[in-house]
């Protein structure tokens, strides 16, 4: 096997191991001198694109977290996330005294009264936990309203949209490098760098690519 083909009987092994081919691909590299005359010159020149749109996706997100942490901090002081509030448990005498009126009462009457038959310590308890409920998530409303005026004010709705454009872009790059038929293990390459840049699994859209590559050259090569 050349360093620039594979050969039928290479395709053949490959695909019998097919997990194999990603670690032994992974590290191999575009051949410069040759990359114009390659016969994956067009994945390679879409690696040098993906690799340009992801270095300002990074760009961005970076940028967009710091502005996140300026905004927050001129937001003021964080209060509890109403996601984070865990409900108290209610005291075990109110809790005594709960059961033992819902066991004197008939079902007719607690269907018909609603929460009405509670003693009244607690239906206390229940109104008082679900003001402090009521605070907490008021406390995060105006929070959240501050940061929001904040992003307003440093523009960053705009460049979010501006990073998920790139995070688009990133993406559909990604996938034309695995439609295009790679005709040597450097093309195959491509494809496992790309999946790692995507966050897929080696296992997803990389291995099928490849193994379409594969199966195409072990029938003869044709595109």
């Amino acid at each position: 096997m050349t360093n620039q083909t594979l050969t039928r009987r290479a395709a053949l092994g490959a695909l019998a191991s097919l997990p194999a081919i990603a670690g032994a691909t992974a590290a191999l590299a575009m051949p410069e001198a040759a990359a114009p005359h390659h016969p994956d010159a067009e994945l390679f020149q879409l690696e040098q694109e993906l690799e340009t749109v992801k270095v300002r996706m990074d760009k961005l997100e970076r940028a967009q977290s710091r502005l996140s942490r300026k905004a927050e901090k001129a937001a003021g002081a964080k209060p509890l996330n109403p996601r984070d509030w865990v409900t108290p448990t209610m005291p075990k005498d109110l809790w005594d005294m709960l059961i033992s009126t819902r066991d004197r009462t008939m079902f007719g009457d607690m269907v018909k009264d609603g929460f009405d038959w509670r003693p009244a310590p607690v239906q206390a308890w229940h109104e008082a936990v679900a003001k402090e409920r009521a605070q907490i998530q008021a406390a995060w409303d105006e929070y959240s309203a501050r940061c929001d005026e904040q992003h307003r004010l440093h523009d960053f709705d705009a460049k979010e949209a501006e990073y998920d454009d790139a995070v688009s872009e990133h993406w559909d790059i990604g996938q034309r490098i695995f439609d295009i038929p790679a005709h040597t293990l450097e093309g195959m390459a491509v494809k496992v760098r790309t999946a790692k840049s995507l966050c897929l699994p080696e296992s997803g859209d990389a291995l099928v690519s490849i193994s379409a590559d594969i199966v195409r050259l072990v029938q003869g090569g044709a595109a």
